[in-house]
């Protein structure tokens, strides 16, 4: 069986935001629900061609489905390097835990249809590595404006000390 040609390539981060929603979804569900290995290979390959294959054929592809695995953690492991920024102790007061938990993976697709005027299928269908270079940057942006408060911060208790 000769699965649909693709121009993607989860190791250099080529495919699809909605890609990486659903092999999130699969990695999750593999531990959470302890899915069988095999329902695991038949999802990915689904995920990515968008066909159905039969247990047989699944695993005779469990190497391929393997390697999109690992190259897909890899990205998740860069994401929680490169695009993670801790939340703040109001931010985790407030319940922040429990708004990921309800809002899930939606959370990421509505804020980016909101930033960009697009509909959920147009950010489904973005590059992920243009996703991925968006969180960079905000999370950068939000490293820098804590540093910058931080200062300011000091700077103003510095002011009124003397005055004090």
């Amino acid at each position: 069986m000769q699965l649909r040609r693709r121009d993607k390539d989860i190791e250099s981060g080529n495919f699809y935001f909605g890609e990486r929603i659903t092999l999130g979804r699969i990695c999750r569900d593999a531990v959470e629900k302890k899915t069988p290995d095999i329902d695991i290979a038949k999802d990915v390959i689904e995920c990515l061609h968008d066909i159905r294959v039969s247990s047989f054929v699944a695993r005779l592809l469990m190497r391929y489905v393997e390697r999109i695995l690992e190259s897909f953690m890899a990205w998740m492991q860069r994401e929680d390097a490169e695009c993670y920024v801790p939340p703040q102790p109001e931010a985790m007061q407030a319940g922040v835990k429990t708004f990921a938990t309800e809002a899930g993976d939606m959370a990421a697709v509505v804020d980016l249809a909101e930033k960009y005027g697009w509909t959920f299928e147009q950010v489904y269908r973005m590059p992920y590595m243009d996703v991925f270079a968006v969180w960079k940057v905000e999370a950068a942006k939000a490293r820098y404006q804590r540093r910058l408060d931080k200062v300011i911060e000091n700077k103003i208790k510095s002011k009124s000390s003397k005055h004090g």
